[in-house]
C-alpha cells in the first residue's frame, strides 16, 4: 500500500523508470496481442510513441520474437512469452534490472540469447539483479553472488573469491602413470581417484611444505593444482553444515 524507492540516495516517482523488472510468474495480458502490449508497457515506463515505434522491430529481432508480432500472447509458447516479457523489461533501457528465475521455460537457444543479451546489458551499463536455483547460470553471468537458505545469506561476496576461499582445503593432482593403490600421504585424505589424476583433501587445512614434498616421494607427479569447486558444491557444502548445526 505504501513505501519509498530510494536509487543512489535520491527519492523520486521518476525512479521507477529506471528499474527493469522480470517476475517468475507470467504476468501478460493473453488476449492482447504482442504488437500491442509492447507500446502499452513502454508506455508506462515513459517512452514516446516515436521512441516505440522507433525500437519496436529492433527489440524483438533481439530477443527472437521477429515475425510474431500479430500473434496473441495465449498464442505464444511459454518460451516465447518469457522472451515478450524479456523484451517489456529492457525496452526502455533501465539503469536496474530484477530478473526472478529469467531463464524458466525456454529452449537451449533461448537460453543463450538470454545470457548473451544479459551480458549486453552489463556492457551498457546496468546493474543486473538474478535470483536463480541454476547454480550454473549464477556462476557463468554473476561476478557477485548471495547464497539463502531458509530466508538467511549465509555467505555472499565476490564469486571468485568465495570460491577460492571455499576450496582452499581441496588438491588435484595430476601424475604420469596410474597408481595401483590408494597412496598412503601424511596429512592428505583421497576423495576422488581417476586416471592420472587424485583429489585429496588437507586434513588441517593448510598447505605445508612437507605435504608437497610426500606427494612428489610417493607419486609421479606431472601438476598439483587447488581444487576449485562450483557454485553447487559450495551451495551443498554450507548448507549441509547449516542443516547439521540445526540438528
Amino acid at each position: 500500500d505504501e513505501g519509498r524507492i530510494q536509487i543512489s540516495g535520491k527519492t523520486s516517482k521518476r525512479l521507477k523508470q529506471r528499474i527493469g523488472y522480470l517476475p517468475e510468474e507470467r504476468g501478460l495480458y493473453q488476449k492482447m496481442k504482442v504488437k500491442d502490449l509492447i507500446p502499452f508497457c513502454a508506455s508506462m515506463k515513459g517512452l514516446s510513441s516515436q521512441t516505440i515505434k522507433d525500437r519496436m522491430s529492433k527489440e524483438l529481432e533481439r530477443v527472437g520474437l521477429a515475425g510474431e508480432e500479430n500473434k496473441k500472447i495465449e498464442e505464444l509458447s511459454k518460451g516465447n512469452q518469457q522472451r515478450l516479457q524479456l523484451l517489456v523489461t529492457l525496452i526502455h533501457r533501465p539503469d536496474f534490472l530484477i530478473l526472478d528465475e529469467p531463464l524458466t521455460g525456454l529452449d537451449p537457444i533461448g537460453v543463450d540469447r538470454m545470457k548473451q543479451i544479459l551480458i549486453e546489458e552489463t556492457e551498457r551499463g546496468a546493474t543486473v539483479i538474478i535470483s536463480t536455483h541454476r547454480m550454473e547460470d549464477a556462476e557463468q553471468l554473476c561476478k557477485s553472488i548471495a547464497l539463502i537458505h531458509r530466508g538467511k545469506v549465509v555467505r555472499a561476496g565476490l564469486l571468485e573469491t568465495i570460491k577460492q576461499e571455499e576450496g582452499r582445503d581441496e588438491l588435484i593432482v595430476n601424475i604420469e602413470g596410474e597408481t595401483a593403490s590408494e597412496p598412503d600421504i601424511p596429512g592428505l585424505t583421497l576423495i576422488e581417484s581417476s586416471d592420472h589424476c587424485l583429489r585429496f583433501r588437507l586434513e588441517n587445512d593448510t598447505y605445508a611444505p612437507d605435504i608437497f614434498r610426500a606427494i612428489g616421494n610417493r607419486l609421479d607427479v606431472s601438476n598439483i593444482q587447488r581444487a576449485t569447486p562450483t557454485l553447487h558444491d559450495i551451495f551443498v557444502n554450507l548448507v549441509g553444515e547449516e542443516e547439521e548445526e540445526r540438528s
